[in-house]
């Protein structure tokens, strides 16, 4: 301690004294002075050392400090846990809680109920998770414990079902999301009941054949998954009860016993912490104990692919991809294990999450992973490089229009009848400012008035967003507006269809098919350009049945106002869009990645006039595969899985070294997946919705 009335002259151990001598300090025990009279310990001495030598707070007051702000922030989490729980019991966050519930609980559809009823080289077998009745429910609530505000205990069944007091007397009652108890006894002498006789759990979904099915883990070699209804004859209990229950409590923030006779408590009193040499890997879970007979399985009709594994950057984005890929028995891994490489399907939003620089062709042809970008696809989805490519394509055509004599391509089978349409047949006149043969064309047209009632739209060069506004940067595209669009109850509307890549080596393929229409939410003005009035796919977003239709719905509606005749999108309108499809993807071909386990679904988006004229309005990558409004959402459905369908049976086709099959065997391959081309013979072959315009 320095002594008063003393200056100290740090590190030398010095004290200066008021009329200015040195004064040498006292050697503490334990310690020595080198020859700069610095302080040193003595080696095997008790080192003694002041905490509070330089006159700072004590430990004890340390300690005070830290309990005050422990008690504070206790009290601003209870505030804070109070308010969130009050959030929760709103009716509209509530049923957001719910389907969040769902989705996650059908995330884990091929997750195998247990390791020890799969042999050692069977694929289920080395899962890195495992799953009974349950642990499912137990697993979803620990995923979701950030929303609800609560991680369940580690008990079975039994404490799930004294934690859900809100209870039917029938399933009709019940919404999807609920649970559904069996209350039985074990058939096996000798085998401990369980609490309450409570001994299996399913989630209720309200589908199937008769509204009552549900998802789960039923049988001992099976793996989570949906089944029609909650009603089967178990052969290791007899069935008592069915209870019904309510998740309600659940999804206002509430986990808590509500059975007083039985107590759950932890066997472990102390729960040591996250650092501690004491802490677990994974608390020990109670296991559901309701072993049932493997071979009543039989005919669960799960995909051979159970117990693949897919990650989903977004799963609320594509959720429709999460649920065909987990109907098909998939399991969804986490972020974790995808950066490991631990997938065989991977679904991002950007390329950027791809990371190309770790999935090389090697990697792809050891372990036969796939994603779903083309890293050199941005001929097709960046609008200025589209333009660019589709211009060079218009040369190459009026090339070879002077060399031939007929002055139009070959229709041979190879080379489709309609490769003469240059592209400003169906893309808006559009202009390019970086470019000066383009600026001088624009101002041109400006000057001399040509075209001066026309409106124009400028839009970003990387992507496709519009805007009516002054420049700004990155929107160098200026293109001509279509000012008198087809509408649809006075609305503007546009058409989106889906273009798939499945590979591009070693076979390359282009498949088109059918889509939605969208339309705005105002009626249409060509001198209003308020984005409500101009932008078709607000109606998308919004999730409104009127703004959003399906392609048979949206023709349906157009032929009762008399905008066209019945029949007209499948005669006509189909066949002008699979033309400009086919066009535009064949411009691009040459350009894209030849690499196996790449593939990448586009959406190509299309604007009908007055005339009954298709345009072109982009091509993107990665739109929103999810729909609120459930006509669409099912169509959805149904497009990413068959796409998904078509992706996985040509990767599993064409594992052999980078080698294509035989020709006979890939002209079976055409017609199982039903992307044969179609003559009369071959029709009846198809099971994809898909039509093929491009194979070579």
């Amino acid at each position: 301690m320095p002594l008063e009335g003393s200056t100290q002259q740090q590190g030398t151990g010095m004290k200066m004294q008021d009329d200015g001598q040195e004064a040498q300090e006292e050697v503490p025990a334990g310690w020595s002075r080198d020859g700069d009279g610095k302080l040193k310990p003595i080696k095997g001495e008790i080192i003694a050392v002041d905490f509070n030598a330089s006159g700072s707070s004590s430990l004890q007051d340390r300690f005070r400090n830290f309990r005050l702000n422990k008690m504070k922030s206790q009290r601003q989490e209870a505030i804070n846990s109070k308010k969130k729980q009050e959030e929760r019991q709103d009716p509209a966050k509530m049923q957001e809680l719910r389907q969040m519930f769902i989705d996650r609980c059908k995330s884990y559809y091929g997750v195998p109920y247990a390791k020890k009823y799969h042999q050692p080289d069977s694929e289920l077998y080395n899962s890195k998770k495992f799953l009974d009745c349950c642990g499912l429910v137990r697993q979803v609530l620990r995923d979701m414990k950030n929303e609800l505000g609560f991680s369940p205990g580690p008990w079975n069944q039994a404490y799930q079902f004294d934690t859900l007091p809100v209870r039917y007397e029938t399933w009709q009652e019940m919404k999807p999301g609920d649970l559904v108890f069996a209350e039985g006894e074990y058939v096996k002498p000798g085998m401990k009941p369980q609490p309450g006789n409570i001994v299996h759990v399913e989630v209720f979904l309200g589908g199937g054949t008769e509204g009552k099915s549900v998802c789960g883990a039923r049988w001992n070699s099976g793996v989570v998954q949906e089944f029609d209804s909650y009603e089967f004859a178990a052969k290791s209990w007899s069935l008592t009860r069915w209870h019904f229950c309510s998740i309600d409590t659940w999804l206002t923030g509430v986990c808590k016993s509500f059975n007083p006779d039985r107590k759950w408590k932890r066997k472990q009193q102390w729960v040591p912490g996250s650092r501690s040499i004491f802490h677990a890997e994974e608390e020990e879970d109670e296991m559901a104990e309701d072993e049932l007979d493997e071979q009543a399985e039989e005919g669960s009709g799960l995909s051979s692919r159970a117990g693949r594994r897919f990650f989903v950057s977004d799963p609320m984005k594509y959720r429709t991809v999460v649920e065909a890929l987990a109907s098909k028995g998939w399991h969804q891994i986490t972020m974790k294990d995808a950066e490991n490489l631990n997938f065989d399907l991977k679904w991002t939003e950007t390329l950027v999450e791809v990371d190309l620089a770790r999935f090389r062709n090697n990697e792809q042809l050891l372990s036969l992973k796939i994603v779903n970008h083309i890293p050199t696809r941005f001929p097709l989805s960046n609008f200025n490089k589209l333009i660019k490519t589709l211009r060079s394509r218009d040369r190459q055509i009026m090339r070879e229009h002077k060399k031939s004599e007929e002055g139009a391509f070959s229709s041979s089978s190879s080379s489709p009848s309609s490769s003469l349409i240059t592209s400003d047949k169906f893309v808006p006149q559009v202009f390019d400012v970086t470019l000066s043969t383009d600026r001088m064309h624009l101002i041109q047209i400006l000057e001399e008035g040509e075209q001066k009632n026309d409106s124009w739209v400028l839009k970003s060069a990387g992507g496709s967003q519009r805007s009516a506004g002054p420049d700004k940067k990155g929107y160098t595209m200026i293109q001509k507006h279509i000012a008198d669009p087809l509408l649809l109850q006075d609305r503007k509307f546009a058409i989106r269809c889906f273009v798939l890549i499945p590979q591009t080596f070693p076979a390359f393929k282009i498949l088109f098919h059918t889509g939605l229409c969208c339309s705005a939410l105002k009626s249409y003005s060509r001198d209003l350009l308020e984005e409500e009035v101009q932008d078709p796919f607000l109606g998308f977003r919004v999730g409104d049945a009127s703004f959003a239709r399906t392609w048979k719905q949206a023709e349906e509606a157009l032929a009762q106002e008399g905008a066209i005749p019945r029949g007209w999108f499948d005669d006509q309108l189909k066949e002008q869009l699979e033309t400009i499809c086919r066009e535009t993807f064949c411009a691009a071909k040459n350009d894209l990645s030849r690499v196996r386990g790449y593939f990448e679904l586009f959406s190509v988006d299309f604007l009908v006039d007055s005339s009954l004229k298709p345009w072109l309005l982009r091509v993107g990558s990665n739109k929103h595969l999810s729909a609120d409004v459930p006509e669409l959402r099912q169509e959805l459905f149904n497009i990413v899985s068959d796409a998904l369908e078509i992706v996985l049976e040509l990767n599993e086709k064409t594992k052999v070294e980078g080698k294509s099959p035989a020709m006979e065997e890939m002209e079976q391959l055409r017609c199982e997946l039903g992307v044969c081309r179609e003559t009369a013979d071959e029709s009846a072959c198809r099971k994809s919705s898909f039509k093929v315009l491009l194979e070579e």
